[in-house]
C-alpha cells in the first residue's frame, strides 16, 4: 500500500522492528518511492536481496539506519555504500557479516568492478560489526567528510587498524573505540601523533590500554 499509494511524495520511512515484514515488501518500497531520503529498517529480517534493491534504487539517501540486520553480507552493504553517495548518516550497528567496506569500488553483479564518486557520509556507524577487518580503515580512508566514527565491539580490530585510521582520516572529530580489546597504547600514541582534529575519544574497556599513554 505504501509504495502504491505514496510513491511519489514519501522522503521520509521508518520500519524498524517490523518481523513480518519482508524481502519482498522492501523491494517493492525500494522500486516505486525512490525519492526517499531517511530509512530505517532496524531489527528487520531482511537479506541482501533487500539491501541491494536499497543501493540500486535509493540512490538519494541521505539517512540509513540498519540495526541488527544479521543477514546482510557485503553483497548488498557495498552496493549501498557504492551507489548512495547522498549518505551523510550510515549506522550498520551490529552487521556481523561486514568484512569490510567498498567505498569507491565494489564487485557489481555482472563481476565487473564499477567506479563512483567519493563518499559524502559524516557520521559512519560500525557499532557491533564482528567480522569487521583491519583493511576496513583503508576504506574508511576514502571518505572524505568523515567526521564522527564509531566501531565499538569490532572485535577483530588491532592497533595495525588505529595506525591507518589514524593517517588516512586524520579529520576525524569524534572516534568510539569501545571494547576494542586488542588495541594497545600503541594505538593511543597514533591518534595523539596523528589526529589533531579529535574532539571525543571513547577507549572505555579497551583493556590493553593504560592510563599511562592516556596521560602522556
Amino acid at each position: 500500500l505504501v509504495s502504491e499509494h505514496l510513491a511519489d511524495t514519501l522522503e521520509v520511512l521508518y520500519i524498524k522492528g517490523l518481523q513480518r515484514a519482508t524481502d519482498e515488501g522492501l523491494i517493492a518500497v525500494c522500486t516505486c518511492c525512490t525519492s526517499l531520503r531517511v530509512l530505517e529498517v532496524s531489527n528487520v529480517p531482511i537479506t541482501d536481496k533487500s539491501g541491494i534493491a536499497i543501493g540500486e534504487n535509493l540512490t538519494r539517501l541521505e539517512a540509513l539506519y540498519c540495526r541488527d540486520n544479521y543477514q546482510l553480507t557485503n553483497d548488498s552493504i557495498d552496493c549501498i555504500t557504492a551507489r548512495c553517495k547522498e549518505l551523510s548518516l550510515l549506522t550498520l550497528w551490529g552487521c556481523v557479516r561486514l568484512r569490510n567496506l567498498a567505498i569507491r569500488h565494489y564487485a557489481a553483479p555482472a563481476g565487473l568492478i564499477v567506479a563512483s564518486e567519493p563518499s559524502n557520509i559524516v557520521f559512519l556507524n560500525l557499532w557491533g560489526c564482528h567480522g569487521l577487518l583491519d583493511e576496513t580503515a583503508d576504506s574508511i580512508g576514502e571518505i572524505p567528510k568523515l567526521r564522527s566514527l564509531i566501531v565499538a565491539e569490532c572485535h577483530k580490530l588491532t592497533d595495525k587498524f588505529v595506525e591507518v585510521l589514524s593517517q588516512a582520516s586524520s579529520r576525524i572529530q569524534h572516534l568510539n573505540l569501545r571494547y576494542l580489546r586488542q588495541i594497545t597504547d600503541d594505538s593511543v600514541t597514533s591518534i595523539a601523533n596523528k589526529m589533531d582534529s579529535l574532539q571525543s575519544l571513547d577507549l572505555s574497556f579497551c583493556t590493553r590500554i593504560t592510563t599511562a599513554s592516556v596521560a602522556s
